[in-house]
């Protein structure tokens, strides 16, 4: 820029780039004043055009992998395109949902021709649920999941499609396995019980379609008070009246309900009563008695001393496993192990904390407990005389003052997730000071002490077999 220009103050021309970010910057702001819903479809739409020309173009240069990635990947062209079925189904505009649903079938159609839809693709559900609403033809959706995908929420959204779409039976053994995994890995309760109402619905729990229809209206609408680090897809939060639940839309096809709900497909006019015109009569049933199959004791009663023995055994193998996988000399064993003058300050916390729980003072008194591994969940032991990231103490009257933790429990770990300290969800282990157990407590439930000893999912005798177990797992590393 010449000296002129800057004493009149003249500015360089914009380079095309430079234009269109001002351009795209000036449209998000207008569709945002309109209302969240106008922007939540302006981000799709907006990401369609785009992938709509830059995916050809990746095809004809030869970028066939960055192509099949943008077409079917988990932020491709069929995800947004099912996103923005939801969103217009949700607003009562049904032929623009019904023309991203059609859309969706031809770029499925696309994939397969260009070799990537294969089973294990992470869009092939939603493009079934779409063939099922439709009644068209469509790709078998996926119900297997991979160990180690066990208890998170997509072996879950698998399992559920499957058994909308095409299951004759729920299969209880493997739904009790997902239970299983899905507490395990400390998920929330209120998030597995919106998990099992499908299965519920699925099964006839309740005597009416509109009885059905209100259940889900509440469950739905009680979302809007939740904020869990998921998709806006998954309707939480200020999001939940601007996204229809295709699962449940296809659920309702499935048992075949007939009648007027904002989430049944096509859906009714917006504002319309939810009601029922033809019963449901197309039920599944369970492949065995779910009682059968139930969620089990994590672990059963065993001595101090052979749970000791475990935990050295356990010790053993983890870092023999970290050695081969590379770990540096910072990772040594000795500093798990305390001095006897550290061992005995250890107690007097321990006494000061009103603990006498014979297996916690023992392991105590032994290890640096924040130094323990973990193998099944992304905890940090606390420790007697652990700093205030780790104390017991400070960890314990953190949620106390501010999340209501009931004065019966000690926290025993603290999350390794960030916001868990600010808006602690799911599942907590906690000592019991008066039974001595350890449970895992809701972080919806722990206030009350008599809720969550009759509740608990998992429990365990005492503090050394959690330790135990927690240690008895695949490496995370």
């Amino acid at each position: 820029m010449s000296w002129l220009s800057r004493l009149f103050g003249q500015k360089k021309p914009m380079t095309e780039e430079e234009r269109r970010s001002a351009q795209w910057s000036a449209d998000a702001a207008a569709a945002e004043a309109k209302g969240r819903d106008v922007f939540l479809r302006f981000i799709c739409e907006d990401r369609i055009a785009g992938l709509e020309v830059l995916i050809p173009k990746q095809l004809a240069d030869g970028e066939c992998d960055l192509a099949l990635r943008n077409l079917g990947g988990g932020f491709g062209l069929i995800r947004n395109r099912f996103s923005l079925v939801r969103q217009y189904w949700a607003v009562g505009q049904t032929e623009k949902a019904r023309a991203q649903m059609q859309a969706v079938l031809r770029d499925w159609a696309w994939l397969e021709r260009e070799g990537g839809a294969r089973d294990e693709n992470p869009t092939r559900n939603l493009v079934a649920l779409v063939a099922c609403l439709l009644g068209e033809e469509g790709p078998t959706a996926k119900a297997a999941f991979e160990a180690d995908e066990a208890g998170w929420m997509p072996s879950l959204e698998n399992f559920l499609t499957h058994a909308v779409l095409h299951a004759d039976v729920v299969d209880a053994a493997r739904w009790a396995e997902l239970e299983r995994a899905w507490f395990n890995k400390r998920g929330p309760k209120y998030m597995w019980a919106e998990y099992q109402f499908y299965i519920d619905a699925l099964t006839r729990r309740w005597a009416s379609g509109d009885a059905l229809l209100a259940e889900h209206a509440k469950r739905w609408a009680a979302r809007a008070k939740r904020n869990p680090d998921t998709s806006f897809e998954d309707g939480y939060g200020e999001d939940n009246i601007y996204i229809a639940d295709a699962l449940f839309g296809a659920l309702l096809k499935r048992i075949g309900w007939e009648g007027d709900y904002r989430h049944a497909w096509p859906p009714c006019d917006a504002g319309a009563a939810a009601m029922t015109h033809r019963e449901p009569d197309s039920f599944l049933t369970y492949s065995a008695d779910i009682s059968t199959v139930a969620v089990p004791a994590a672990v059963g009663v065993s001595s101090l001393d052979d749970d000791l023995a475990a935990i050295e055994g356990r010790l053993d193998v983890i870092y023999a496993d970290m050695e081969g996988f590379g770990f540096d000399d910072t990772w040594s064993r000795d500093d798990l192990y305390r001095s006897p003058k550290d061992a005995e300050k250890a107690a007097k916390a321990l006494a000061k904390l009103s603990l006498e729980e014979p297996s916690l003072l023992a392991l105590s008194q032994r290890y640096v407990l924040s130094e323990l591994p973990g193998t099944r969940s992304h905890f940090t032991l606390c420790d007697p005389l652990g700093g205030w990231g780790d104390s017991m103490r400070a960890i314990t009257d953190h949620y106390a003052v501010n999340h209501g933790l009931h004065a019966d429990f000690v926290m025993l770990a603290r999350s390794e997730e960030a916001p868990d300290i600010v808006a602690p969800e799911g599942q907590f282990p906690v000592l019991d000071r008066k039974s001595g157990e350890v449970l895992m407590a809701d972080a919806d439930e722990w206030s009350d002490a008599a809720r969550v000893r009759k509740s608990a999912v998992m429990r365990w005798p005492n503090y050394a077999s959690y330790v135990r177990w927690r240690l008895d797992g695949e490496p995370r590393y």
